[in-house]
């Protein structure tokens, strides 16, 4: 007997007729592979699959055999129960089950296993696979680096006010097509500095599927470790009729480092080229939060008068308005405020109380847009380490 068929004659305790058990078997695995196929379509945003891609994808990942009558007959159950086959290819089944993402318990559970297919969670969802070419290919990703955004009070001193962060996290991104799939792979190298001066470099690699979202048009790409850390990535979409994509804004969720890996939102940049370490500075203007207020000290400005000469232009240009634009500010910095507070009777409820009143009136944000800014998309495209065309796409 072939060890890939299903022919044992099943004993029915409630009906004599072990045959049509069997084919009532036979008929609801065909069923519920069926059914995944159609759940697949819809994750994917597709209108139909043939079995031409179905048996290549069996011939190329598989060592199972198979030819076109079969795949069919597996998806398409009987009309009639009595009419349905007696056995099946249960390699295939199998096969088709990795195929179409679904769970085996399921598809191969007795007649009488009350047993139900779990609503994917993308079901209803405007979401499909992306497929635009010009997505496709290598990138590079930055970022400011996380270590900043948790750090603690020991790392910090009482005359602190506004730390810059001026480290940046750089990345590789590849999304390709892959066994009919689409796939995205981010690689993070963090090179440590040790105590003895030696060099300690650490390498995550981060895998996930890049899904279009055709309602809002927007790329949702979720990626995860080997040692199970989830990131997101999540940027425009503007569909291209020809050359690539070079530039792109996006907003990355991940965690803090350190003692608490509490959630953390940050904004990146995506390129085409790598960027020289020449451009570091516009990078980390890139990569600021987005607001139509920059708040610089006096100190800071004047600072720069002195070393860029098209800040100095600019002050220059708009001196009729420095006395409108200079305000006195207070830069309160809410860590150390609450942690060195020798002189207060406060207690810490009352000190973030406090905080909240002040914050409520400050220049906080409560929220960013990415990508909204063309003058911004067109200075990334321009410091990528190619030959530069305002023409090309972005």
């Amino acid at each position: 007997m072939n060890s890939n068929m299903i022919d044992t004659m099943y004993v029915d305790k409630t009906k004599n007729d072990g045959v049509l058990y069997q084919q009532k078997h036979i008929h609801n695995i065909k069923t519920r592979l069926k059914e995944g196929q159609e759940n697949y379509l819809k994750q994917h945003g597709r209108d139909k699959i043939s079995i031409y891609e179905i048996h290549a994808y069996i011939q190329k990942n598989t060592n199972a055999y198979a030819t076109h009558p079969t795949l069919s007959q597996l998806l398409t159950p009987a009309i009639k129960i009595e009419d349905e086959a007696t056995s099946i290819n249960i390699t295939l089944v199998v096969e088709l089950c990795k195929f179409f993402n679904i769970d085996i318990g399921y598809v191969l559970a007795l007649p009488e296993d009350e047993t139900k297919l779990p609503t994917p969670t993308s079901y209803g969802a405007k979401i499909k696979q992306i497929d635009d070419a010009g997505y496709m290919g290598s990138f590079h990703c930055y970022r400011l680096a996380t270590s900043h955004a948790s750090d603690t009070i020991t790392d910090s001193t009482v005359k602190d006010t506004l730390r810059e962060n001026t480290k940046i996290s750089h990345s590789t991104l590849k999304i390709e097509s892959l066994n009919g799939q689409v796939v995205a792979k981010m690689v993070n190298t963090n090179v440590t500095t040790l105590k003895n001066g030696q060099q300690k470099t650490n390498v995550i690699e981060l895998h996930g599927a890049p899904l279009l979202q055709t309602k809002s048009n927007n790329i949702l790409l979720n990626l995860t470790s080997a040692e199970g850390e989830c990131y997101t990535l999540f940027y425009d979409y503007q569909p291209f009729d020809s050359g690539p994509m070079y530039y792109r804004e996006a907003i990355f969720l991940s965690s803090t480092k350190g003692t608490r890996s509490l959630p953390l939102l940050s904004k990146m940049i995506i390129t085409r080229n790598e960027i020289p370490d020449n451009y570091n500075p516009l990078l980390r203007g890139l990569l600021s939060l987005n607001t139509n207020t920059i708040i610089i000290s006096q100190d800071k400005l004047n600072e720069l008068v002195k070393t860029n000469s098209c800040v100095a232009q600019f002050i220059s240009d708009f001196a009729k308005y420095q006395d409108i634009w200079k305000r006195d500010f207070y830069i309160i910095p809410e860590n150390i405020a609450e942690n060195n507070n020798p002189n207060t009777k406060m207690n810490k409820i009352e000190l973030k109380k406090v905080f909240l009143e002040l914050r409520s009136h400050s220049y906080s944000l409560a929220q960013i847009i990415v990508g909204d800014a063309y003058k911004a998309s067109v200075i990334g495209k321009e410091i990528q380490n190619y030959e530069y065309t305002v023409n090309e796409n972005l």
